[in-house]
C-alpha cells in the first residue's frame, strides 16, 4: 500500500480540504 493513498482518501472522505492533498501533487486535484 502506498503511504499517499491514505492521505489520498482521507481527503478525498474528508469534507474539507486536506494540507496534505496540497503537498501532494496529484491529478485528482485538477
Amino acid at each position: 500500500m502506498m503511504p499517499g493513498a491514505d492521505s489520498l482518501q482521507m481527503a478525498m472522505f474528508s469534507p474539507l480540504p486536506r494540507p496534505a492533498l496540497s503537498r501532494i501533487p496529484l491529478p485528482v486535484r485538477l
